[in-house]
């Protein structure tokens, strides 16, 4: 999806600014971001997604990597939060929906720590 968005998309110099950027939040973004209530992002993944954001973003502005400009300027400039910031507060918004569901419930008994002790050893082979 964020490719055939690049080649056909992002590089028309006929379509506004305004409108690249209208295409990036309503459908870019929740492509990318669908289903971010449950994952556990690593740091490869975080650089992975803001990478990927960068290109659609800096091809938006029509800067280039060698035209040197720091990603927060680029967003301040387009006005724009971060995906991790955007998947965070998505974690934070699941996180309260599950913490006042009722004890009984997949996901709140999922979300919860098992009790008891873990074995110390890897079990025995039969």
């Amino acid at each position: 999806m964020p490719y055939a968005l690049h080649n056909n998309f992002i590089s028309k110099k006929e379509l506004l600014e305004s409108t690249k950027l209208t295409v990036y939040k309503t459908t870019y973004v929740p492509a990318i971001t669908n289903g971010c209530e449950s994952w556990p992002l690593t740091v490869k993944q975080h650089s992975k997604l803001e990478a990927t954001e960068m290109v659609y973003l800096r091809k938006l502005e029509g800067k280039t990597k060698r035209g040197i400009m720091r990603n927060q300027t680029i967003r301040a400039v387009l006005k724009i939060e971060t995906l991790q910031h955007q998947i965070e507060t998505t974690h934070l918004r699941w996180f309260g929906h599950v913490y006042r569901m009722e004890e009984e419930t997949i996901p709140k008994k999922v979300w919860q720590a098992p009790e008891g002790k873990r074995l110390k050893e890897r079990p025995r082979q039969p």
